[in-house]
């Protein structure tokens, strides 16, 4: 019975193992497919956050005296935002997964704002070709 054992647990651990490496092995296709679908979500939430803030940003530099389209205050913005849309997100679908989307959330923000000048400048098309 304890080899029955031993032997079950080697075998789920080798399954296991080769399971993680053909996963590892498969990651830079599913990167490759994936980004697509990652261009156009930031595309759409550079312009977004850029409406957003915009209109946000008349009312920030008289009350806060911060221009929250430039430097650090861009990026605390965008992070903010997304925060904010993560945390409707979790209230609208009664989601227990709080902390991982507000990490979702907060690096979706981050990255955002890294991507807000190539994106957002209008002169880069998705799915067009740069030459």
């Amino acid at each position: 019975m304890l080899r029955f054992v031993i032997g079950s647990l080697v075998f789920l651990a080798s399954s296991f193992l080769l399971m993680l490496t053909v996963i590892i092995r498969c990651l830079p296709a599913l990167f490759r497919a994936l980004l697509p679908f990652l261009r156009i979500l930031f595309s759409l939430s550079v312009r977004t956050y850029k409406a957003i803030l915009f209109r946000c940003s008349g009312f920030a530099y008289e009350v806060l005296g911060v221009n929250v389209l430039n430097g650090p205050f861009r990026s605390i913005s965008c992070i903010l935002l997304s925060v904010l849309l993560g945390s409707v997100f979790i209230i609208l679908l009664h989601i227990n997964l709080i902390i991982p989307i507000l990490i979702l959330s907060t690096l979706h923000g981050l990255v955002t704002h890294m991507l807000w000048d190539e994106l957002g400048s209008g002169n880069m098309r998705i799915g067009s070709r740069m030459d």
